[in-house]
C-alpha cells in the first residue's frame, strides 16, 4: 500500500502495476529499464502520480522517468500536469492530444457531475480544476514510437481503434 487508494503489485523484477482506486481502479505499469523507469499511463491525478513516483524512487532508486500515455482518458494521463512540471517527457499520439483536446475537459466536467451523486465528496473536489495536460512529445500514431535503452526497447504501435478511438499497445 501507498497509501489507502493507490496500491503497487510487483509483477516480476524491475516490473510493478500500480492500481489506483480513486474513485474507480485504474492501473499503471512501471518498467526499470537500465537507468531508466518507464511509465504507461498515470493514475487518476497529478497528486496520485507524485506519491507513486516517490514509493518507485524508494524501491528502486533514482532513474530517469519517462511516461507514455496510451490514450486520452482521465484515468491514463490525469497525472501528465505533475510530469510536465517535473520536465518528464510525456510520449503520446497526434490523436490523444486531438480527442484531449476535443472531449477532454467535458470528460473532466462528466466526472464531476457524476461524483457529485457519490458518498464521498472528495471525489469530485479532485476533479473540480483538473488541468488536463496533452504529452509534451508527440508522434505520429500511424508511425508509432521505439523508445531505446541500451539493449531494451520499448515499442508502441496503434492497432486501430478498441476501448477508445486511439488506444496503443506498448511492447517491452
Amino acid at each position: 500500500e501507498i497509501t489507502p487508494d493507490l496500491k503497487a503489485r510487483y509483477i516480476q523484477e524491475d516490473v510493478f502495476i500500480i492500481t489506483h482506486s480513486f474513485p474507480w481502479e485504474a492501473n499503471s505499469l512501471a518498467v526499470v529499464m537500465g537507468d531508466h523507469l518507464v511509465l504507461v499511463d498515470t493514475p487518476w491525478t497529478p497528486a496520485a502520480t507524485q506519491e507513486m513516483l516517490t514509493w518507485l524512487e524508494s524501491q528502486i532508486g533514482v532513474k530517469d522517468v519517462i511516461a507514455i500515455n496510451t490514450h486520452f482518458h482521465l484515468d491514463n494521463l490525469g497525472g501528465n500536469q505533475f510530469l510536465v512540471e517535473q520536465g518528464i517527457p510525456v510520449y503520446g499520439s497526434d490523436l490523444t492530444v486531438k480527442l484531449l483536446d476535443e472531449y477532454g475537459q467535458a470528460s473532466v466536467n462528466q466526472m464531476v457531475a457524476w461524483l457529485k451523486t457519490e458518498e464521498n465528496p472528495r471525489f469530485a473536489q479532485a476533479f473540480t480544476g483538473l488541468e488536463l495536460v496533452p504529452p509534451s512529445n508527440v508522434f505520429d500514431i500511424q508511425k508509432g514510437l521505439i523508445l531505446e535503452f541500451k539493449t531494451e526497447s520499448v515499442q508502441v504501435y496503434y492497432p486501430g481503434p478498441a476501448h477508445s478511438p486511439d488506444n496503443l499497445v506498448g511492447y517491452f
